[in-house]
Order: C-alpha cells, then structure tokens, then sequence
C-alpha cells in the first residue's frame, strides 16, 4: 500500500490510495474553480460505494484539503466541491503582544476559578443557602455564627428574639 502526500490548509497530509485516486479526480474537475458533481456520478466514475465516497469527501474536507458543501434539499444537483488554497505563513502574530494577551486571559481564568472556590466553599458550610434559586452568593469574611453558639440555643430562643414571641403566645407554645 502507498501513501500519495497532498497539501491542504493543515499542511502535508498522506493520503491512501483511494482517497488519492478520489483527491485526483476532484483536483482535475475543480481546476477552474466550484463545481457541483452528484455522488452518484463520483461513485460511477471512481467505482466507490457510496459510504465510501461520503467518508473518503468528508476526510479530504477536515482535511482542508478540499471544500464540500452539502446539497441541501437535493435541489442544486449535488454537493459543491472546490479546492482550499495551500496552506501559507500569513500575517504572524507579534510575540510580545500575543504574550500580553494571553497572560490577560490567563490571569482572568485564575481570578474566575478563585471566585468560584470560594463560592462553593461558602455553599458546602451554608447548605441551606444552597437551596436558593435566583439569589446573588454573598461571601462573608467570618461566619455570623459559630456552630458551638447554633446548638446552644434552642429554636423557639431564636424565634423569640427574632420578633415571633407574640405567635408563640398565641399558638399556646409559650
């Protein structure tokens, strides 16, 4: 088995036989640019089945070796081939701002994953609050509330003080 090498926007990519042979055939029917072919004739021409042809085109598009776009609907007489350009240097990045930049995001993504630490943190001391949809998470810097102070009281304690004495004379719980 050979390997053909073809170049596409991701570099030199080796190509089977019959992935060449297919590449071959789009090459010389795009030379002058988009074409529209059915699978059918390519399956015809090139003796492919037909999941072997949808394989073989869909490999050389992720390739970016070729171009493909799908005949939606069936109405334009098959699907759009043509030719990506080679793959070339382009414009290059300035170093010291591409440094810049991504410390920029680097340093958002530690403060963001600090803050959500942080957050669930507050959440697994708090489960009740946990509970609330909807609400804005508000970190305290010290608990309002020690446990030793929580089991010490008892409910109807905290009830008074929190203005309920009156419903607790009239419920007959005083």
């Amino acid at each position: 088995m050979s390997a053909t090498t073809w170049h596409g926007r991701r570099g030199a990519m080796l190509l089977g036989p019959t992935e060449h042979r297919v590449a071959r055939y789009l090459a010389d029917r795009t030379s002058n640019g988009r074409v529209t072919i059915r699978t059918t004739d390519l399956i015809a021409a090139l003796g492919l089945e037909r999941s072997e042809a949808y394989r073989i085109t869909a490999r050389l598009r992720v390739l970016g070796i070729f171009g493909v776009e799908n005949d939606r609907g069936g109405t334009n007489g098959g699907r759009h081939y043509w030719r990506t350009p080679i793959e070339h240097d382009g414009a290059r990045l300035d170093a010291t701002r591409h440094r810049v930049a991504w410390s920029r995001i680097l340093a958002w993504a530690r403060a963001r994953r600090e803050v959500i630490a942080a957050r669930l943190a507050w959440i697994r001391h708090h489960p009740r609050q946990a509970d609330l949809v909807g609400t804005r998470v508000v970190l305290p810097t010290e608990p309002a509330v020690t446990p030793d102070a929580v089991g010490s009281v008892t409910f109807a304690e905290r009830f008074r003080r929190a203005g309920g004495g009156p419903l607790l004379a009239e419920w007959g719980l005083e």
